[in-house]
């Protein structure tokens, strides 16, 4: 998603809170050469509606920098609210 390319993903774990089926990629719910390929399949049908840029702004929401800002405000918060 860094480089602005769609995810096609596994609808497991972790990435169904990263990716905004739709906008950022695409979802499968088994890893079976039949669902894949229907995935696959959605995703070349509006594969041009995909914003480079839209997908690349919304990694940037999962960054190192990010993280390491948002951990120290809630240690912050943790703290003033002791």
């Amino acid at each position: 998603m860094s480089f602005g390319v769609p995810v096609l993903a596994i609808r497991k774990g972790g990435i169904i809170e990263t990716v905004d089926e739709g906008q950022t990629g695409e979802f499968f719910n088994a890893a079976t050469p039949e669902v894949i390929a229907d995935c696959i399949r959605r995703f070349m049908e509006k594969e041009k509606e995909y914003s480079r840029q839209n997908i690349a702004d919304s990694a940037k929401k999962f960054s190192k920098d990010k993280f390491i800002k948002n951990f120290r405000d809630y240690i912050s918060k943790i703290i003033s609210n002791s």
